[in-house]
């Protein structure tokens, strides 16, 4: 299963935005993604603390998070890598995949409401 589908299985809200129709709202996961946006993961989120849990979550989805993140920075202008614009400071690997993975989840939580607020 594809990371983002696993990042954001547990909230329900997904399912609501698929669905159309229901308020978003409704669902406590809506504040856990509002929590995301607006703090980013440095705030805590449960299965995405420890730099250990985001380096397996890299190692298994390297090429989906790598290429989302590419993307992203080519579409935005960014005019470097998403490794030296990510995580300019990691100091070694694992702070490198935790990084990354984070610029994942937070990108995907923006980018679920911001889908959320088109509707």
């Amino acid at each position: 299963m594809p990371l983002d589908q696993q990042i954001f299985a547990k909230c329900k809200i997904v399912k609501a935005v698929a669905n159309r129709g229901h308020q978003p709202s409704a669902f406590p996961e809506f504040d856990e993604l509002q929590d995301i946006v607006n703090h980013g993961m440095s705030a805590g989120v449960s299965g995405f603390i420890y730099t250990l849990e985001c380096a397996d979550k890299f190692d298994e989805h390297d090429d989906e998070i790598q290429d989302y993140l590419s993307d992203w920075c080519h579409d935005n202008g960014v005019g470097q890598s998403s490794f030296a614009y990510f995580a300019p400071d990691a100091e070694d690997i694992a702070q490198l995949k935790n990084k990354l993975v984070w610029a994942y989840v937070e990108l995907k939580a923006q980018e679920i409401l911001m889908s959320m607020e088109e509707e």
